[in-house]
């Protein structure tokens, strides 16, 4: 079954033949063969470069297109949009003296969606019938994280969400990849979580505290919010209801109903919608889907583990069930696709049946 666990950036830009160190500055001037197309002008080649932390790409992930502007005190201004895959932009007639290079990156590919996601600038001295080459870095415009949560306090049991958006100085939302985002929670025997991009769902597991922590990668921007998990209330000794009692099928697969729905049970062949929690033996969550949309497959046709296959065919609409799946009714001796279940190694699911296609 698949697992499913997907916001605002900016970058750096650079000219060939040099090599600049740092974000946005400094860098190496070098000559090029061949004469501007006019006498007493120059040209130039500017190439864009990305930070060493992420030297493997030569613009933000998220980015398509970059904006290269060349100024000067006089009030000249030449400018290009180059658009995903291309690094360079070579300039005609650029004027002698001191030249400001600018470049910036955005989402689209005729750099018109605002704001930038990365921006680099560099001063350089154009000397007349000489072409350069430059290399300018350029830098994510992410100054800053906003983290939320919906609650800052919940009783152990029960779930919390928590998103981020990135912002620039100004405050304005920067877009970014949904790889680019790394979350963790201090105290995971407190609560676990699984992330969705810039979203992620806190499963809390018993009374105390846990910080949630989310790092943009390609900014190295940081935010970190508190959530406090308070013990669950102990039910009444005579109000407690009797558990459902694990059932052991010939195939091996091991369930207990949580709640018994009282809607239609699935037929082979029909598509249903669940809610679902994956977790391993000791309680780690590896993949969940508890907010919409659910996740729709179809029943009894290969398209889950085995596991699934059986025991949700076994439930009526409105129902919650535990899986408890061997190894080879789930993933078997070569483990899940990605590596995320390794191979031979139970699992368990926690499913509820919301709908069945009519």
């Amino acid at each position: 079954m698949p697992f499913t666990v997907l916001v605002a950036l900016s970058l750096p830009v650079a000219v060939t033949l040099a090599s600049l160190a740092g974000c946005g500055g400094g860098g190496e001037q070098s000559t090029i063969t061949g004469s501007p197309t006019t006498p007493g002008s120059t040209r130039g080649t500017i190439s864009i470069r990305w930070p060493v932390r992420a030297e493997t790409r030569l613009i933000p992930v998220a980015s398509n297109s970059v904006k290269i502007t060349i100024t000067n005190g006089a009030g000249f201004s030449a400018s290009q949009v180059i658009a995903r895959p291309a690094t360079s932009a070579a300039f005609e007639n650029l004027p002698p003296g001191t030249l400001t290079v600018n470049a910036e990156a955005y989402p689209d590919a005729s750099a018109g969606a605002s704001p930038a996601q990365a921006s680099g600038v560099q001063t350089i001295t154009a000397v007349a019938d000489e072409p350069f080459a430059i290399n300018l870095t350029m830098d994510s415009t992410i100054d800053r994280l906003s983290l939320t949560r919906s609650a800052e306090a919940v009783t152990a049991g029960e779930s919390a969400t928590f998103a981020v958006t990135a912002q620039n100085a100004a405050g304005d939302l920067v877009l970014t990849g949904a790889t680019t985002w790394q979350w963790s929670s201090s105290a995971a025997d407190v609560a676990t979580l699984a992330a969705d991009g810039a979203n992620a769902t806190v499963s809390t597991l018993t009374a105390g505290t846990t910080d949630i922590r989310v790092t943009e990668t390609e900014s190295g921007k940081t935010a970190t919010l508190g959530l406090t998990v308070s013990p669950a209330p102990s039910p009444s000794p005579s109000a407690s209801p009797t558990p459902n009692p694990v059932i052991t099928t010939p195939s091996g697969l091991q369930y207990q109903d949580i709640v018994i729905g009282t809607g239609r049970a699935p037929v082979l062949g029909k598509r249903v919608a669940v809610y679902y929690v994956g977790t391993f033996k000791d309680g780690t969550v590896f993949d969940s889907r508890q907010q919409a949309p659910p996740f729709i497959f179809t029943i009894g046709v290969g398209q889950v583990i085995k596991g699934w296959d059986e025991g949700v065919a076994g439930m009526k609409e409105g129902g919650k069930r535990k899986l408890f799946v061997p190894s080879e009714l789930a993933y078997g001796a070569t483990g899940s696709q990605g590596g995320t279940v390794p191979p031979n190694t139970p699992i368990d699911f926690e499913v509820e049946l919301l709908e069945i296609e009519p």
